[in-house]
């Protein structure tokens, strides 16, 4: 059912980024040994802004772009929209920049109580500007199916960013600020090395009159990426409001732990953009295949996310300085909430096929609200983990709203009994590894037992015969293929 093409651009861009998370992952423990959990607490409040500004910075193309670029048939027509978006999205950082840089004493008043990251939040808020305008340029590439550009542009970005981060943090000690510079100089490598091959691979143009539909389609999305940030960001700002910069560091700490699964979600959805969009007018066969989709999709989380809980706390005491050890218990509920926003984006095809942008922004909003309510009952009692659950909640909220709303739009045959076996497994895997029992040697024991049996349940439950003959066939002819490498090389 033309999955495979899903399934390929899922894991050229899955690839890239593994490998790159791989690297940054692996420096935790040097990264932690010269930054406190307050640098880390600044550097994610600075983060929160980031998220509230992205609708402002993006004017909400992410919704409108894609759609208009599907009903142009001219490829210098195509060029022509993308080029006028990127023109648009600089246009527009450069007026936010200005007011980011005089109000930027302010800002830092907003978010930490004093004046004194003034000069981190403009040189964030720089950074970001740069990553906003590149949207339309990088849809192209997405749109075009030019995975491998886009991870070779996405992995320069990620290695320079180490680079400078390594210099600025280790040899210059500059804290939390050098976090700050190491980002702003790979957002500004990014921005100089791809509207240099964009330049010479989109072609070129500039059409005033593409800019009201950009706009007229866009401009809800920029509420609904309010939602988002609500979702993602407001259990932050509310910790720093009950707590201190201390447990607002270790959260953070806890969310880049949950980077694996964040890279996994960004991976499928860069590849599902294109995908969906080319079932615009075959609706009867997306029915089906998009149940297949959101069932495939939550069984590799679900593969993915189960050592977060169960190997949680083996990791953090392993790998990082004693200050981050509490932080493990927050880890598998934040790659969970992760998790869920790729199925979010499954279930909301149906908004962008029928144009109800409105719609997708009040699931969105309402459920970013959700999310800020929660935050507000449990935090005050259960600190980073009352912000982890309330979270979690949070884009589970985001997913029920969504299939409701859609169901009147394009009835998709969601697989409901596969759905509970393999979450009610999760659950109960989940639940399993918050046993208290003492770190040690019968903790880490148990721990694999309950993770092996949980995907030996996926396995023996979850699978029908002839998807697990796919697999194995799958990975005999890998297995031969590199057998037969191996000959040849010899």
């Amino acid at each position: 059912m033309h999955l495979s093409r899903l399934f390929r651009g899922t894991f050229i861009y899955g690839l890239g980024q593994f490998l790159a998370r791989a690297v940054t992952f692996f420096l935790l423990p040097l990264y932690t040994s010269y930054l406190s959990p307050e640098d880390y607490g600044v550097f994610g409040s600075l983060a929160v802004l980031g998220m509230m500004m992205n609708g402002l910075l993006t004017l909400g193309f992410g919704g409108s772009l894609t759609r208009t670029y599907w009903t142009l048939e001219k490829e210098e027509d195509k060029g022509a929209l993308i080029w006028t978006g990127f023109l648009t999205l600089l246009f527009n950082a450069c007026l936010w920049d200005s007011f980011a840089y005089l109000f930027s004493d302010q800002l830092s008043i907003w978010l930490f109580g004093v004046s004194d990251y003034a000069w981190p939040v403009f040189l964030s808020f720089f950074g970001i500007s740069l990553s906003a305008t590149l949207y339309p340029l990088l849809s192209y590439f997405r749109i075009r199916e030019k995975a491998v550009l886009s991870i070779t542009l996405y992995l320069s970005e990620v290695f320079v960013s180490i680079g400078a981060t390594l210099f600025f943090v280790v040899f210059k000690g500059d804290g939390a600020l050098g976090l700050v510079k190491g980002a702003l100089s790979a957002q500004a490598w990014a921005f100089f090395i791809t509207f240099s091959v964009a330049l010479r691979q989109i072609p070129l143009g500039v059409h005033v009159k593409y800019l009201r539909e950009l706009i007229l389609v866009g401009y809800p999305f920029i509420l609904g990426l309010f939602g988002y940030f609500l979702l993602q960001s407001s259990a932050r700002y509310i910790l720093h409001l009950y707590t201190d910069l201390k447990v607002v560091g270790l959260f953070c700490v806890g969310l880049y732990f949950a980077r694996p699964v964040e890279l996994a979600v960004n991976s499928f959805n860069t590849a599902w953009q294109p995908f969906f969009s080319s079932y615009l007018y075959q609706q009867e066969e997306a029915k089906v295949l998009f149940g297949k989709v959101m069932s495939y999709y939550l069984m590799g989380m679900c593969l993915l996310i189960a050592p977060l809980f169960t190997m949680a706390k083996a990791l953090t005491y392993y790998m990082l300085h004693p200050a981050y050890h509490q932080t493990w218990s927050t880890i598998g509920l934040l790659g969970v909430s992760q998790s869920l926003w790729g199925a979010y984006v499954i279930s909301a095809a149906p908004f962008l096929f029928h144009k109800k942008s409105i719609w997708q922004v009040s699931v969105e909003t309402l459920a970013g609200l959700v999310c800020v309510g929660m935050n507000f009952a449990l935090i005050p009692s259960l600190g980073k983990e009352g912000g982890a659950l309330a979270t979690f909640f949070g884009f589970v909220a985001v997913i029920v709203l969504s299939i409701w709303a859609t169901r009147r739009l394009l009835k998709v045959q969601y697989e409901v009994g596969r759905l509970l076996k393999m979450l009610c497994g999760f659950c109960v895997t989940a639940i399993a590894s918050f046993i208290p029992i003492d770190f040690g040697l019968q903790y880490l024991s148990l721990m694999f037992f309950v993770t092996f049996l949980y995907y030996a349940f996926l396995w023996k439950i979850c699978l029908t015969l002839d998807e697990k003959t796919l697999i194995i066939s799958k990975i005999r002819g890998l297995v031969g293929l590199q057998h037969n490498l191996t000959v040849t090389n010899q």
